[in-house]
């Protein structure tokens, strides 16, 4: 599994599209509209058949991320 931060756009979901294609469950991580990153989950899942979800926890943001 692969958690991207930064990854609902530009270079953070290309990375996150290159480790789908290699296998990796991927968690996409970022802010951003929850339509259009429902649909970057959906075409990731459709494309590389792996499992992929959204946690939009704000990285800036300690407890958002604290485990």
């Amino acid at each position: 599994m692969a958690v991207v931060t930064g990854s609902t756009g530009g270079i953070g979901f290309g990375i996150a599209s290159a480790l789908a294609m290699a296998g990796a469950a991927i968690v996409l991580n970022g802010l951003g509209n929850p339509a259009e990153i429902d649909g970057l989950c959906r075409l990731l899942r459709a494309q590389h058949g792996v499992a992929v979800r959204h946690d939009g926890a704000d990285m800036r943001c300690g407890n958002q991320i604290a485990p």
